[in-house]
């Protein structure tokens, strides 16, 4: 191959095998959250947009291990203002099943928080019926 088309091959190659740059990337998960709750300042109160900066978080937070777990590369978690977050990566020829994870190692740290605290919720609230006979 030569040409543009070789040109393009290589930078995309360089682009695989660079390290992540993690400063640069918490810059912008930094100021992308500082927009995120100054927008959503505007129309609810902190506790609020605490609670759904909490949730974004959580579950991006999921799809990102699962990203570095699986070698993906120039990983970048940004929030979007009136719309969520999302968590974006460059991957080179991964598993089917390998994606699959990632997909759903969003939802996943949410739902297991959701059951302990379920479960939490429970334990107490049978202690409280089986003091009342």
């Amino acid at each position: 191959m030569s040409g543009p088309d070789a040109s393009l091959v290589a930078a995309i190659r360089a682009k695989e095998t660079q390290p992540n740059d993690w400063p640069r990337q918490t810059l912008m998960l930094l100021v992308s959250l500082a927009i995120f709750v100054a927008v959503g300042l505007i129309w609810w109160d902190m506790r609020l947009v605490l609670i759904l900066v909490s949730i974004l978080l959580v579950h991006e937070a999921g799809h990102c291990i699962a990203m570095i777990a699986f070698g993906y590369r120039n990983i970048r978690l940004v929030f979007l203002p009136m719309l969520g977050a999302a968590v974006s990566g460059h991957q080179v020829q991964l598993a089917t099943w390998k994606k699959a994870i990632v997909y759903f190692a969003g939802p996943l740290p949410g739902i297991v928080i959701s059951m302990g605290l379920l479960l939490v919720a429970t334990a107490g609230n049978s202690d409280t019926n089986a003091s009342v006979t």
